[in-house]
């Protein structure tokens, strides 16, 4: 007797889930729509992105998240998906205060990547950054699309 009232309610909300699939949340009609289902789509459904409420910076640090975890995109994609490009970070150039708040690393895997590139001159692609000793290569990877030399 104790199983119909909860197979009742059970019932009636997966038959109206059936009954009213248009119900779902859907992404807009907008610039980036179609970047955003390829690039995102492959691993998260509408539902998923759609249930989060964010800012245009908020989408930036889940996009930024999901970065730092290994997703990799164009350029071009990420900047239609985020909103506005993001700026390059001149390895050769730049401090390393710069290259802390360019590339979200460590202080000291930056000033270890200036103080590398004083030692044996400049950088010319991603492999010669990731010979400087002591730094978090996947960080570095992780951060390719915005590096510049």
């Amino acid at each position: 007797m104790r199983a119909a009232p909860v197979c009742l309610p059970v019932s009636f909300t997966f038959g109206a889930w059936i009954a009213f699939p248009e119900d779902k949340p859907k992404l807009p009609d907008a610039p980036g729509k179609v970047t955003t289902v390829k690039l995102c789509g492959t691993c998260h459904a509408a539902e998923i992105v759609m249930s989060r409420r964010e800012s245009q910076e908020g989408w930036s640090g889940v996009v930024e998240d999901m970065l730092q975890r290994g997703f990799r995109a164009s350029e071009d994609d990420l900047g239609e998906v985020k909103g506005a490009p993001m700026p390059k970070v001149n390895v050769n150039k730049t401090d390393a205060a710069g290259l802390v708040a360019g590339l979200g690393i460590q202080s000291g895997h930056a000033a270890a990547i200036v103080n590398y590139r004083q030692e044996k001159g400049s950088f010319k692609s991603l492999a010669d950054v990731l010979k400087v000793p002591g730094i978090d290569a996947s960080a570095i990877e992780a951060k390719e699309y915005r590096l510049e030399f």
